[in-house]
């Protein structure tokens, strides 16, 4: 008998919202004056993709040096070519791993900076090695940073400098030659983890968005909460789950709520 257990990737939204985007709302129309008291709609109000748990999409950035986004893709024939559409239609279903850096971080006594702190490749490497995590083709990457809890317990004041600026410094991964060419031989599908921008923020030496999305073709995820999902596969011993997401199916998106459940 085999035993499936779904655990939801929970939607994470900072408040106030990162990057500059609108704080946004949800407008309940009810449709009493039509006759119909019990009957209601939701409207939601100034919703930036960017905001909270998502994917970001191949139009989200492109290649600079190329000047074109994935595939050599410019102009208006991008939007119908590489919109969130594309993901939403097919959806996404593949194997997903976890690289639980925080885990690994406070078993080793590793202290580290959740505002500029570069998770390397070597700190995978160490977690891989760790854990016993075999990577196969087609697998999408998550890492847990812990910024998630970091932010939730941070003061106010904190949390409002985070959100004053179009460039709050956060932890990430290392923008590398190294994790790009591991990355590109792993043959992930997808990349994502817990903290805003998936690299470290503000760019320092590279933005590997650039890369991964404007010239691998390469997802990322970014915000994922992942800290129910990490227990309970500690909980089970695995390091491995069934991802499955549900984009938005909107033509020439951008970039989409996550819609995420881990089926184990």
């Amino acid at each position: 008998m085999s035993i499936h257990i779904f655990t939801t990737v929970v939607k994470f939204s900072p408040i106030p919202p990162l990057f500059g985007c609108a704080a946004g709302g949800v407008k309940v129309k009810n449709f009493s004056d039509q006759g119909f008291p019990l009957a209601n709609d939701d409207i939601y109000l100034d919703m930036n993709t960017q905001a909270s748990t998502q994917w970001d999409g191949l139009l989200h950035v492109g290649n600079t040096k190329a000047g074109t986004f994935y595939n050599g893709v410019k102009g208006p024939n991008a939007v119908g070519h590489l919109g969130i559409h594309h993901m939403a239609r097919r959806g996404i279903t593949a194997r997903a791993i976890l690289l639980d850096w925080k885990a690994y971080a406070d078993a080793n006594n590793i202290e580290y900076d959740y505002r500029t702190y570069k998770v390397t490749l070597q700190d995978l490497n160490n977690v891989i090695a760790a854990d016993k995590i075999a990577i196969k083709p087609g697998d999408i990457l998550m890492i847990r940073t812990g910024w998630i809890e970091w932010y939730e317990t941070a003061d106010e004041a904190t949390c409002k400098e985070l959100a004053s600026t179009h460039a709050p410094t956060c932890l990430g991964v290392d923008p590398s030659e190294d994790i790009l060419e591991w990355i590109w031989d792993s043959q992930f599908a997808a990349v994502s983890a817990d903290c805003p921008s998936f690299e470290v923020y503000p760019p320092t030496t590279r933005f590997i968005h650039e890369d991964l999305l404007g010239s691998f073709g390469c997802p990322i995820g970014e915000f994922f909460d992942l800290q129910r999902l990490a227990k309970r596969l500690k909980q089970l011993g695995r390091h491995a789950c069934l991802l499955t997401s549900a984009p938005l199916n909107r033509f020439g998106g951008v970039a989409s709520p996550a819609n995420v459940t881990a089926v184990i």
